[in-house]
């Protein structure tokens, strides 16, 4: 199941944002904007494109599957393969 789907540049500002999994609250939707991005930007370009994440909102063993552009970083959150 995709939780969101989020395009933010390489400052960390959210270009796109689409949650769908309710996160109530602009505070919270920062804070898993936030979060995510802060795991996902600190990888190198040499890694693969997902890692298992931690976003509390979500929950635990979250999968982060991310695309990084020249100017942009696209991420989704599912919570298995199978759904």
């Amino acid at each position: 199941m995709i939780k969101g789907i989020v395009i933010v540049n390489n400052s960390g500002k959210p270009r796109l944002v689409k949650f769908y999994q309710n996160v109530f609250g602009e505070d919270r939707q920062q804070s898993v904007i936030r979060r995510v991005f802060q795991q996902v930007s600190t990888r190198p370009d040499s890694f693969c494109n997902y890692l298992e994440g931690s976003v509390p909102e979500w929950g635990e063993n979250i999968k982060l599957i991310y695309r990084h552009y020249a100017m942009d970083i696209s991420f989704g959150s599912c919570a298995s393969y199978f759904g």
